[in-house]
């Protein structure tokens, strides 16, 4: 009955200037007009909701788990890997306004990055290189592949690495069967 009476109070407040303290470990990006993108450093700062939006960024270090993904190496060995990608923002403005979502854009660059390097390998290159060769070759990819949405890559590492096997159960008229091969 007196939900007006909400509404009325929330509009009225978009004309109040509103403070937003920001972070060390953040930034945050004005929408100014929806269109014009200013950053906000760490401190006290006041933004008007009337014709601006705010979203605040994490910028320290941080990491993200890139799923499994089942690859087949340039000599034709099925292979699973999975890795970790060490990133900060080093810049906000490109981070939120190249984007939707940059969570997304780091895996999804990254995870196709590693499966590109990995397919280009013969598996016993892999293996024998995997510790600086192929961990250096994955940090330039991604660095490389994530530098134009703000994202500086410090590391990627693979977490898991390793031959992979399928096994198929089917179900028969005569019973449970089971097939191995390589996936």
């Amino acid at each position: 009955m007196f939900d007006w009476i909400g509404e009325l109070i929330e509009w009225l407040a978009r004309f109040v200037p509103r403070l937003l303290v920001v972070r060390t470990t953040h930034r945050a990006v004005k929408f100014v007009r929806g269109k014009k993108l200013k950053l906000v450093e760490p401190g006290l700062n006041v933004w008007w909701p009337l014709v601006t939006e705010v979203t605040l960024i994490p910028v320290a270090r941080q990491t993200i788990n890139l799923p499994t993904q089942r690859l087949v190496t340039k000599d034709g060995k099925r292979v699973i890997a999975s890795a970790v990608v060490v990133y900060t923002i080093s810049d906000a403005i490109q981070a939120v306004g190249k984007s939707w979502d940059y969570d997304e854009t780091i895996r999804d660059i990254s995870m196709a990055n590693i499966a590109a390097i990995i397919t280009g390998h013969v598996y016993d290159d892999l293996v024998t290189k995997l510790g600086d060769d192929v961990r250096v070759s994955l940090t330039k990819a991604c660095r490389g592949g994530l530098v134009k949405y703000g994202v500086r890559v410090e590391r990627c590492l693979l977490t898991d690495f390793c031959p992979a096997t399928v096994i198929a159960l089917s179900n028969s008229d005569s019973g449970l069967t089971s097939t191995e091969e390589e996936l």
